[in-house]
């Protein structure tokens, strides 16, 4: 899985920055114990995802002053036939139209 995360800050400054291996690491060693370990995965609540865009994007601020200046963090995903995961694109909800290349049958 290839994970791509585009940064949006206050000033309207749009990053996109790849969770490369030292942050995917990173971020097993921080969130994980022994009782729970916690994988990219599985269950990535937002205070993963917003960590993993801090990480990822080599802030000098401590987590919580850089989550002040944050509007929004969207994770792209380029699974290349791997299995899904929760960073995954999500399934169009009820009030979605369809894709046009994925007519609804009925």
């Amino acid at each position: 899985m290839k994970l791509l995360l585009d940064i949006e800050v206050d000033d309207g400054t749009r990053t996109q920055v790849p969770v490369l291996p030292r942050t995917q690491v990173a971020f097993e060693r921080h969130f994980s114990t022994p009782d729970h370990p916690v994988r990219l995965s599985s269950d990535v609540s937002m205070e993963h995802l917003y960590w993993l865009a801090w990480h990822a994007s080599k802030q000098t601020a401590e987590f919580d002053v850089w989550l002040d200046t944050v509007v929004e963090v969207g994770a792209i995903v380029n699974d290349d036939d791997e299995v899904d995961g929760p960073l995954d694109t999500a399934q169009p909800s009820g009030t979605s139209l369809p894709s046009p290349s994925n007519p609804v049958q009925g």
